[in-house]
C-alpha cells in the first residue's frame, strides 16, 4: 500500500473521498474565475495567480482530527508539516486555548478644553454613543454582536477613543470601520475638535491565544530534545534568531490562512506587533520534562469564518470545507496548532539533518520538471541530483544527456 502522500492527486482525492472526509465534486473540479468574480477581489484585472494547495493530513488538536489546506509554494512547508503531525499526534496531539477577542475600531481626533472635563462629558454619552454605533451595523447586532465598551484617552494632545466591537464569525475590519466612521463626527463634535482618522486596530487587544504541543522524547532522542531546547532559547535573546524562527512558524500558518480566504496581512501584522509589545522577541518556546519535548507558542489571530473572500472565492470555500470548523475560534485553535507543529518541523530539521536535505530534495523534483524532465524519470533524475549534491539546472541537463547517451548505445 502506497502511503498518502506517495499517491498521485486523484488517487488522494479518491481516498478522502472513501474516507467520507470530503465529497468527490468539491475537488475534482478545478474551477477559474469569471472576470465578475474577479472584479469581486481585485481592480485593473489582467488574470488569475493560482497558488498550490497541499494537505496537512490528520493534525490533532483539542482532541479532533483536522484536514488543514496549505497554499504556498513551497513543498518543503507542507512535507514538513506532515512529518510534525506524526511526532506531536504521538502524545495528545497540540492542545489550544483562548476566546476570539473583540476587534477594536480607534478614532483619532482633536479637542478644546480641560481633559478631565471632556472625559466626564464623553463618559455621560457613552450609551448615545454605543446605540449610534451599533445603528450603523443593525445587522451584527441581530446576531448578538455589537459594541461592547468605548474607552477614551488624552496622548500627546490627540483624543484616542478605542471602540471594541464583537464582530461575532466575521474577520470584521469592514464593520468595525463602518461603526468608527459613524461615530467620529459625532466625537469631534462633542469634544469641541477635529476628526484626523477613523480606523480598526489590527491588534486584538485582551487575553491572546495559547497552543501547547507535547513531543514524547522517546521519538527524537534527549539529545535532540536538549537541543531544541538551546536553539529556541537563542531565540529569546538574539533578535536575529528569532526573526528565524518566528518564520518558522509563520511558514505554515500564512498558507492555512490564505487557503481559508483569511487576510494573511491582519494576522501578521497581529502576531508581529502583538509580540512587540514585550521584550522576548519570539513567537514559541520549548522545554523538556521528564518524558516530553513541550513547545508553546502564544498569539493574536484576528481570524472569520463568513464575509469577504472566504464566503464568495470558490478555493477559500473548499478549503473551508475542508477545515470543518464550526466557528471562528475553532479555527484560530487549528491554525495556532499549524503555527506550532510548523516551528517544531523547522526546530527539529535544524539541529538533526539540517534544513537543506529535505527541502533541496523537494527543490530538486521542482528543477527537474522545469528542465522537461519526463514523470517517468523523474524519481531517478532526482536521486541522481540528490547523489551529487547539486541542485541546479545544469546538472539536471548532464544528468539527462548522460541517459540519453546510455540509450543511444543499448
Amino acid at each position: 500500500m502506497k502511503k498518502f502522500y506517495q499517491l498521485n492527486r486523484v488517487d488522494r482525492l479518491k481516498e478522502l473521498v472513501k474516507k467520507g472526509l470530503i465529497t468527490d465534486e468539491l475537488f475534482l473540479i478545478n474551477e477559474n474565475l469569471t472576470d465578475d468574480q474577479l472584479a469581486i477581489f481585485t481592480e485593473n484585472t489582467v488574470g488569475q495567480f493560482h497558488l498550490p494547495l497541499g494537505l496537512v493530513n490528520g493534525l490533532k488538536v483539542n482532541g479532533k482530527s483536522y484536514l488543514i489546506p496549505i497554499a504556498t509554494f513551497e513543498p518543503s512547508v507542507v512535507a514538513a508539516l506532515n512529518k510534525a503531525t506524526h511526532y506531536v499526534n504521538s502524545g495528545e496531539g497540540i492542545i489550544v486555548t483562548g476566546e476570539k477577542l473583540p476587534v477594536t475600531g480607534q478614532i483619532f481626533t482633536s479637542y478644546h478644553g480641560d481633559p478631565k472635563e471632556i472625559n466626564q462629558k464623553l463618559a455621560e454619552n457613552k450609551s448615545f454613543l454605543t446605540d449610534q454605533g451599533n445603528f450603523a451595523v443593525s445587522h451584527l447586532v441581530e446576531r448578538g454582536g455589537g459594541i461592547t465598551n468605548i474607552k477614551f484617552e488624552f496622548e500627546h494632545n490627540v483624543l484616542i477613543s478605542s471602540v471594541e466591537v464583537d464582530v461575532k464569525e466575521a474577520m470584521g475590519a469592514n464593520l468595525v470601520d463602518t461603526i468608527v466612521e459613524r461615530l467620529a463626527p459625532l466625537i469631534a463634535e462633542t469634544v469641541q475638535g477635529e476628526v484626523i482618522s477613523a480606523i480598526l486596530s489590527n491588534l486584538p487587544t485582551g487575553t491572546p491565544f495559547k497552543a501547547q504541543a507535547k513531543v514524547p522524547i522517546n521519538l527524537i532522542g534527549i539529545d535532540t530534545a536538549k537541543k531544541i531546547v538551546q536553539l529556541a532559547q537563542i531565540a529569546t535573546f538574539n533578535n536575529a534568531r528569532a526573526a528565524t524562527n518566528n518564520k518558522g512558524v509563520m511558514n505554515g500558518l500564512i498558507g492555512a490562512v490564505i487557503a481559508s480566504g483569511n487576510d494573511d496581512r491582519a494576522v501578521s501584522s497581529a502576531l508581529y506587533h502583538g509580540q512587540n509589545l514585550g521584550k522576548d522577541r519570539s513567537f514559541t518556546h520549548w522545554r523538556v520534562s521528564k518524558t516530553d519535548l513541550i513547545g508553546e507558542f502564544s498569539g493574536y489571530l484576528p481570524l472569520g469564518t463568513v464575509g469577504g473572500a472566504i464566503t464568495t472565492h470558490p478555493d477559500a470555500i473548499k478549503g473551508m470545507k475542508l477545515l470543518n470548523v464550526k466557528n471562528s475560534t475553532e479555527l484560530a485553535h487549528v491554525f495556532m496548532a499549524v503555527g506550532l507543529a510548523s516551528n517544531f518541523s523547522a526546530l527539529f530539521a535544524l539541529v538533526t539533518d539540517g534544513i537543506q536535505k529535505g527541502h533541496m530534495r523537494l527543490q530538486a523534483k521542482s528543477i527537474a520538471l522545469s528542465m522537461g524532465v519526463k514523470p517517468q524519470d523523474l524519481q531517478d533524475v532526482v536521486n541522481q541530483m540528490v547523489t551529487l549534491n547539486k541542485f541546479d539546472t545544469l546538472t539536471v541537463q548532464k544528468i539527462m544527456e548522460s541517459r540519453n547517451n546510455n540509450d543511444r548505445n543499448k
